[in-house]
């Protein structure tokens, strides 16, 4: 995580995902179903610890509890939903929306920079005054409080 960066880690933990999803949903024994059980467990495992760090590292003190709290409640629910749509849908259309939902998002993490402690730790100067500038934009800002990411006072 602290090589190559908490987004970079999150892209690559797609992989795993989305071939145990696909062998999942392209199943033809047993051992395939259970590799792909496998897979999917490990990336569940693996997106938890960055995805916490990332969140912690992005957000502002008195919502970090919060934000943090969420990666677990996450996968809880996406762990429950699963199941209900188990229940209504077959297991392999259930897999293939399921790699949708991996695919979705991971093009969507590269949309958002990736986090300025990281990059600081890295000496990436410029890219972290840019992603802590993109992520702190729309906060409110206490009156006549000049915003030292934005340049502009509110």
């Amino acid at each position: 995580m602290d090589a190559i960066g908490r987004l970079n880690l999150l892209r690559l933990v797609a992989l795993p995902s989305v071939v145990g999803w696909l062998l999942l949903a392209l199943a033809t024994n047993v051992p395939m179903l259970i590799c792909g059980r496998l897979l999917t467990g490990i990336a569940l495992v693996w997106i938890a610890n960055p995805g916490s760090v990332y969140l912690t590292e992005i957000s502002r003190k008195d919502v970090r509890g919060s934000f943090t709290s969420t990666c677990s409640l996450g996968a809880s629910i996406g762990m429950v939903l699963v199941y209900i749509k188990g229940w209504y849908l077959s297991w392999r259309v259930v897999a293939w929306i399921n790699i949708g939902y991996t695919i979705a998002f991971t093009l969507l993490l590269f949309l958002i920079p990736e986090s300025p402690a990281w990059l600081i730790s890295k000496g990436r100067i410029n890219q972290a005054k840019k992603s802590l500038e993109w992520f702190h934009k729309y906060q409110p800002q206490p009156e006549n409080k000049v915003n030292k990411f934005c340049k502009t006072s509110v």
